[in-house]
């Protein structure tokens, strides 16, 4: 959450791909650092740093992948880092079992900092940062980079200029200025409550507590090899998303994977309510397999379901505030993170599990209709059209 703060200021100041070489060194020193020292004090401020070089260098990737990538793939590119993630986290799960800990934070320090940092260094910032800077030359440079010699930029060009000028030079000030307008106002506040609702969805809680769910079960099925078992789906989930990603729309997609979730979720709420509302011992050793089946539908539909929604986010937060929007987006996210893993013992102490995850059913089928009704489709726009197709005369909240 700090990072996504930090990274506010330094995004609109920076740039995407400066911001990334600043943070990747630190957070490799912070896992060197990690892996090496024995003191509390160390370790817990190696764990900060990490935490705010992850935030600012997580914001930073995804903005820049959304702002690069050509119109017709940019769910496809941008599905990329959501894949690569989940297979990250399965194959640390899997090596962790050959390596102590420091070996493994060296490791995982080392792949995630090093090839990206030199990477950068051949690629070029934003053209739509260079162009709110005014630097037009710069910006047209780097569109022809990202685009190839042969493609002809300039359309695009002229829609990112056009855009640009209607706003004052980018600052972190003017950015937030924005905000008094109704029309980016009114964008921002829908993504925020998206963005912040969606973690009572409960995804972020199977996630986290997929070992004492199964040991809940008392179903006879390993809990640890069951986490092997969603980690692997995790990442079959992503490969799907990341071939299906430009073949809908996104609010069609994202309906589709919302009501699966919301059907999983629903199926697992029933199996406890069976084994201890009812106490029906026979009926629920024949549901036995519904919480693995549950669970590994769930995991699948999910890796769809949230990236479309951050995807969408990217897409339709107001040019003129994205650098400053979508960390503040970030913000709003990790603290309903925290929120809903904070609270999930309290909510079953009240609700018990059943209704707990009956409650998260729920809100999550609201969720598949609520974009239906407030979003408009972005796929295969480019971001110059998606804003101009949403600008109206702007009322400011001042008059």
């Amino acid at each position: 959450m700090i990072g996504s703060v930090v990274a506010c200021a330094i995004l609109v100041r920076l740039g995407q791909r400066t911001a990334l070489l600043i943070c990747l060194p630190l957070n490799l020193v912070s896992w060197i650092v990690l892996a090496t020292s024995s003191a509390v004090l160390t370790l817990h401020s190696a764990r900060l740093v990490q935490g705010i070089t992850t935030g600012l260098g997580g914001s930073a990737a995804y903005t820049l992948v959304t702002e690069v990538a050509f119109s017709r793939y940019r769910g496809r590119l941008c599905s990329i880092v959501d894949m690569l993630r989940s297979i990250g986290i399965f194959f640390v799960l899997g090596v962790g079992a050959l390596m102590s800990w420091r070996s493994l934070a060296i490791f995982s320090g080392v792949l995630s900092t090093v090839l990206p940092f030199f990477g950068l260094l051949f690629i070029p910032n934003s053209p739509r940062w260079l162009a709110s800077k005014r630097r037009y030359q710069e910006a047209e440079d780097a569109l022809r980079f990202y685009r190839g010699p042969a493609f002809d930029i300039t359309p695009e060009m002229s829609d990112i200029r056009t855009v640009v000028r209607r706003n004052k030079k980018d600052s972190l000030k003017t950015q937030l200025g924005h905000l008094r307008e109704w029309q980016s106002l009114k964008r921002f506040l829908v993504l925020s409550f998206l963005s912040f609702g969606f973690q009572f969805t409960g995804h972020s809680i199977v996630i986290t507590f997929t070992v004492p769910i199964f040991m809940e079960t008392k179903s006879g099925i390993d809990p640890y090899m069951s986490g092997v078992l969603l980690g692997v789906t995790r990442v079959v989930g992503a490969v799907f998303y990341l071939l299906t990603a430009d073949c809908c729309g996104r609010k069609l997609m994202f309906m589709f994977h919302s009501l699966i979730c919301s059907l999983a979720l629903t199926c697992i709420s029933v199996y406890f309510y069976v084994k201890f509302e009812i106490q029906d011992e026979e009926l629920a050793s024949k549901m036995s397999v519904l919480p693995l089946i549950s669970l590994l539908t769930l995991s699948f539909s999910i890796c769809s379901a949230l990236p479309n929604m951050l995807q969408h986010q990217r897409e339709l937060m107001p040019l003129s505030f994205r650098a400053a929007g979508i960390n503040i987006l970030g913000v709003l996210f990790l603290g309903g993170v925290v929120l809903v893993i904070q609270g999930f013992p309290l909510m079953v102490d009240t609700l018990q599990l059943y209704g707990s995850f009956a409650c998260f059913a729920g809100i999550m089928f609201l969720f598949a209709f609520y974009p239906m009704a407030l979003m408009p489709e972005t796929r295969k726009k480019s971001l110059e059209e998606i804003e101009m197709a949403m600008s109206k005369p702007k009322a400011s909240l001042s008059e």
